[in-house]
């Protein structure tokens, strides 16, 4: 028998994506805020913002195991070789035993992840996967897209987790259909921001502001090919950004925001949402997710060799 569809869902009006792409939103029928399909996030403003201070969700939950997922998630993408010692692995398989079904849920309510095979990935060195993907003839260097200078203990900046793809572009040119929401509202815990920025950009397309709502939502890091700015915050909060560059102008007036969760060009790399993103103090790549487990078994074998000579 499957699962019950949660009743949140009566409280709100789904919303299909713009011209067929993109991810489905949920609008508050009391107040017209929109999500994305989070069943969790819907309940928490129903209750907060006194849309339905008294709903009571059917689907059974806890506090201690919405903790365990979230810490699971936390040390899937939080480190590389180093980072995961003994007692760190040895927590997270007892994690995702225990609740498996969960986690997975809240990486990305779309997809089915393996868990397993994103911890392999994470302790892979992104030079062992390139190796690995470059035997295997598939393009994934996202070239000159590095961990932005700054960081206190730059080798503990490690990424592991799957995209949520934005596209930006020009603002200055032809008029575009902006994105009707913030695209950090659809973020799920784990993921990885890809944005795609226009050539030549000197203007910022990530800074402190999103990246501070970025963390509340536990999201991994970010990636662009365009540049970054307020160094100083990403740095001190600890939250991975790796680009092309920084800047110390912002988004306004300069480029915006045209469409989140559809394929994007990222430094002459295809990424598409939910592919895996893997980045470190050598660079950032991207692992087709449909190649995953062919691309971390060749690379697992790749840093074996590499470990015995």
């Amino acid at each position: 028998m499957g699962r019950k569809p949660s009743n949140v869902y009566d409280y709100f009006t789904r919303l299909e994506p713009l011209d067929g792409k993109g991810l489905v939103r949920y609008e508050c029928k009391k107040c017209q805020k929109q999500y994305a399909s989070n069943a969790t996030r819907l309940a928490e403003h129903l209750k907060q913002t006194g849309c339905s201070p008294t709903f009571q969700s059917n689907q059974r939950s806890s506090s201690v195991s919405a903790s365990m997922a979230a810490t699971a998630a936390s040390l899937a993408v939080s480190g590389a070789a180093g980072a995961f010692g003994g007692a760190s692995l040895h927590v997270l398989q007892g994690l995702k035993k225990a609740d498996h079904h969960l986690l997975t849920g809240m990486l990305d309510p779309e997809m089915s992840l393996d868990t397993d095979l994103l911890l392999r990935l994470a302790k892979l060195s992104t030079c062992a996967i390139a190796d690995a993907m470059a035997q295997m003839k598939i393009q994934g260097h996202l070239v000159d897209v590095d961990l932005v200078r700054g960081y206190d203990s730059p080798l503990a900046m490690n990424i592991c987790g799957p995209a949520l793809t934005v596209k930006v572009m020009p603002a200055n040119g032809p008029v575009v259909k902006k994105l009707p929401f913030n695209y950090v509202d659809t973020a799920e815990m784990g993921q990885v921001i890809v944005i795609s920025a226009p050539a030549g950009s000197s203007s910022a397309v990530f800074g402190g502001l999103l990246a501070t709502a970025s963390k509340a939502r536990s999201v991994a890091g970010v990636v662009t090919d365009g540049r970054v700015r307020d160094v100083q915050e990403l740095c001190s909060m600890s939250f991975p950004a790796f680009a092309r560059g920084t800047s110390v102008h912002g988004q306004r007036g300069a480029t915006t925001v045209v469409d989140v969760g559809c394929p994007v060009v990222v430094s002459g790399c295809v990424v598409r949402n939910a592919d895996i993103i893997r980045g470190d103090i050598n660079g950032v790549i991207v692992i087709p997710a449909e190649r995953a487990n062919d691309i971390a078994i060749k690379a697992e074998l790749i840093e074996d060799q590499d470990n015995k000579i």
